[in-house]
């Protein structure tokens, strides 16, 4: 047994009548699973000193068994020992990196002791573990929200929102519904304002519209859209830079945004940006022939004898990645990662850095990208409902991601099989 072991058992305080009583349970047929389940029963119905008298039993039959310390630590929580349940649960995450119990309650913990970046990050974690749980979107929401970052806290309001299952119908979701509700309720007036306006060469005024939906609700798409191309109208390009690189990060497979951006960063002269945002438009499926792409393709070969060496610029762009990462601005720090491999690709390091962003970010994908490989294995023994299941809900998580097209082919494939089924069926 470690030293450390020994030193986080010694914080488990048992009580001797429970000791007793829990000796009545105790035979040598009873393997560590058996006790740990009663130990789970007990706690189930709130006789915590019992219950630790099970985890501490089991814990001596396999001191690595992670989840007997996060149950210890949740007894010592609900004791108002928060500090000692705090040490269990990291513990726990030693043994097991993966139990996404204990980086939710270190997220929760660490929240209430007024450490809102930490809770953030143990959140985060978990939400990588298991992007399903719709009580860690929840705190991502709330986390964030306190730190006044309202475009990630509607990030995770949005994503809660949608994934909510059991919390349907709580005070919490209905509180969520309400805001989110209000803040489009309010924004649908201040949008037909600016339309309005704009309709009628009144660009000033639709740009105020504008700009009140963005500051209560900054993850407003068209509104950045159209702030910022009322700013590059009067050639502020700075500010059309500002509304149109947030309406990126809502949405990085609009091709039309990212052109713009690209040509607003090439009037500020700033040509590193403007590189990675013309080289990210022409990776998208555009016309060979279209004149925007000719021209686009035209303006790279000047904008990189411009820039001449990237690996200059290179510094700069991984220092503000760095930079939104400690402040956990993720998407701006991902954005940023991606660029720096836009100028110096084939980086292991950088490649790494932007996977387990991404990961971190949208984990949904890596659960689409499952369910795909789930469903293809069930089309190749034709079991057409699995795999169509499978497809479907692969699609439901991004029906942006990369291998889209792939998934598509697939399906089209199942519902062929499902036509000439159906044929075959009819004849009979």
């Amino acid at each position: 047994m470690s030293q450390q072991t020994q030193n986080m058992k010694s914080l488990i305080t048992l009580n001797q009548s429970a000791v007793i009583e829990a000796t009545l349970h105790f035979d040598d047929r009873k393997k560590e699973a058996d006790i740990f389940a009663l130990g789970m029963r007990f706690y189930k119905y709130h006789k915590h000193d019992l219950a630790l008298v099970f985890f501490h039993k089991a814990l001596a039959m396999n001191e690595n068994n992670a989840e007997a310390y996060v149950n210890v630590g949740n007894i010592y929580y609900k004791r108002g020992d928060k500090a000692t349940a705090a040490n269990f649960w990291k513990y726990a995450i030693e043994i097991n990196p993966n139990l996404e119990k204990a980086y939710l309650n270190l997220g929760n913990y660490c929240y209430e002791q007024g450490d809102t970046e930490q809770a953030i990050s143990y959140w985060l974690i978990m939400q990588s573990i298991n992007p399903m749980d719709e009580n860690v979107l929840y705190n991502l929401g709330i986390g964030y929200e306190k730190k006044n970052n309202l475009f990630m806290s509607n990030f995770y309001y949005k994503k809660y929102l949608e994934r909510a299952t059991f919390d349907r119908g709580s005070s919490k979701y209905e509180k969520i519904v309400k805001k989110t509700w209000n803040l489009k309720k309010k924004a649908m007036h201040n949008f037909n304002l600016g339309l309005k306006c704009q309709k009628q060469k009144e660009f000033l005024k639709a740009l105020k519209a504008y700009l009140a939906i963005i500051q209560g609700y900054p993850d407003h798409m068209k509104a950045n859209l159209n702030a910022g191309s009322i700013c590059f109208m009067y050639e502020k390009y700075e500010d059309s830079v500002k509304y149109w690189s947030t309406a990126f990060l809502i949405d990085s497979y609009n091709q039309k945004n990212t052109a713009n951006l690209a040509i607003a960063y090439d009037k500020l002269e700033q040509f590193s940006y403007a590189y990675c945002f013309y080289k990210r438009f022409l990776d998208f499926e555009v016309d060979e022939k279209s004149f925007e792409k000719v021209k686009i393709e035209e303006r790279m070969v000047e904008i990189e004898k411009l820039l001449g060496d990237k690996n200059a610029y290179y510094s700069s762009h991984y220092s503000k990645a760095e930079s939104f990462s400690k402040d956990k601005e993720y998407l701006k720090a991902l954005v940023e990662y991606e660029n720096c491999n836009l100028l110096k690709p084939d980086n292991e390091e950088l490649i790494k850095k932007i996977e387990v962003l991404q990961a971190t970010m949208f984990p949904e994908d890596i659960l689409s990208l499952r369910y795909m490989e789930t469903g293809s294995k069930a089309l190749e023994k034709l079991d057409i409902s699995v795999a169509m299941h499978c497809f479907k809900t692969a699609y439901d998580f991004n029906p942006h991601a990369e291998h889209i097209s792939e998934l598509k082919q697939k399906m089209y494939r199942c519902a062929k099989i499902i036509e000439k089924l159906d044929e075959h069926h009819q004849k009979i």
